[in-house]
């Protein structure tokens, strides 16, 4: 039996691969900071979502958050204002490392 990988998931992988094979650029915390609006509404300014359902952005490695980021903009799971953010191009890969520095420094609230 034959399965079918969606091309979708093919370039998602492909894009990730290719991601994580560049150099990791420094991101910049207040470029970040002022980028955060964008995951506000879902994740709270500082990264503490009220929704015990959101993920938490505060407090984790910056590493883990730009793969985590780039992972949403890949697989078509963004929120329309997100989508918005990447079509305008806003949301590239130097913002995206801004948004990981920012909450990565930020600090978790129970």
């Amino acid at each position: 039996m034959h399965h079918r990988i969606p091309l979708k998931t093919i370039l998602s992988v492909a894009l990730l691969a290719l991601w994580s094979t560049t150099a990791r650029a420094e991101g910049d915390y207040n470029a970040g900071a002022s980028k955060s609006i964008y995951c506000a509404y879902c994740h709270g300014y500082d990264g503490n979502p009220l929704d015990e359902k959101v993920p938490r952005l505060a407090g984790r490695k910056a590493d883990s958050l730009v793969a985590r980021i780039r992972y949403m903009v890949t697989s078509g799971r963004l929120q329309e204002h997100m989508r918005q953010a990447i079509v305008t191009g806003s949301l590239g890969e130097k913002e995206i490392a801004d948004l990981a520095a920012f909450y990565a420094r930020q600090p978790v609230h129970k």
